[in-house]
């Protein structure tokens, strides 16, 4: 039983990271949820509309939070990052 339930998981998945893959393109990769919620909103302020897809292990919380964007607004969103990494650097 276990083991048909850890199967559709993984299909169910794959078919998403498929579909990310094919309607978005990753745009930007982080560890800590907060700055991808920033920037999420900043590039909704900009018109530009993002989706996350968290693949942190929910437990020890290692792997990335990863923001995607549609391919037609890709150079807008990389700019937009840009800018907020060189506004934010420590």
């Amino acid at each position: 039983m276990f083991l048909e339930y850890e199967y559709i998981f993984l299909y169910t998945c794959r078919k998403i990271t498929n579909l990310m893959s094919n309607d978005f393109v990753c745009v930007y990769s982080h560890t800590n949820q907060y700055t991808i919620d920033i920037l999420k909103s900043v590039l909704q302020e900009h018109g530009v509309e993002s989706v996350v897809l968290n693949k942190q292990d929910s437990s020890y919380h290692f792997g990335s939070i990863e923001l995607y964007v549609k391919p037609a607004d890709e150079s807008l969103a990389r700019q937009i990052i840009t800018e907020f990494e060189s506004n934010h650097e420590k």
